[in-house]
């Protein structure tokens, strides 16, 4: 019997090396594609989060307190503000938001008390807030959350004749 002697080819070895890193260099693109992806829809989710959380927030305050006569938007102590002015045991309490010290703010307090921005409580991140009526029944809020991502939104009240 003959004993075959095998032979080994340098282009054999060169194959699977040059295979065994392709394979590496594939995983690693993959992670690092991977990893840009995640950071970049994490930091879209956290802007969508701030600036549509802030303008939902608004949105349903005002929903809320959709009555005759209990909305208001005006300035206290130079400060723009949605005020809702209601009656609680025969005492006048009025609910301020506003933005200040780049935070979304709500204060409540009996009339009778003076108005303090700083006393609110903070809601959210935010570099801008403004409303305003834009005709009977119908105001326009825009906020600009901390990436300077700007929303406007027209809401309409019932309350003021809006349309239903």
């Amino acid at each position: 019997m003959k004993l075959q002697k095998q032979t080994v080819h340098v282009i054999d070895f060169l194959f699977t090396v040059a295979l065994l890193v392709f394979f590496a260099a594939s995983a690693l693109l993959a992670v690092v594609i991977g990893a840009n992806v995640y950071k970049t829809t994490t930091q879209n989710m956290a802007a969508n989060y701030d600036s549509r959380t802030s303008i939902a927030y608004v949105t349903e305050k005002i929903r809320q307190h959709d009555t005759k006569d209990c909305i208001y938007v005006d300035e206290a102590t130079g400060i723009p503000c949605l005020m809702f002015k209601e009656d609680y045991g025969g005492e006048r309490y009025t609910t301020y938001i506003y933005a200040y010290n780049g935070k979304l703010m709500e204060f409540f307090g009996n009339d009778a008390l003076d108005f303090e921005p700083s006393g609110g409580q903070e809601i959210l991140p935010v570099t801008g807030f403004d409303i305003s009526r834009a005709a009977d029944g119908l105001y326009t809020l825009t906020i600009t959350d901390t990436d300077q991502n700007t929303v406007r939104m027209y809401i309409s009240v019932r309350s003021e004749g809006g349309p239903v």
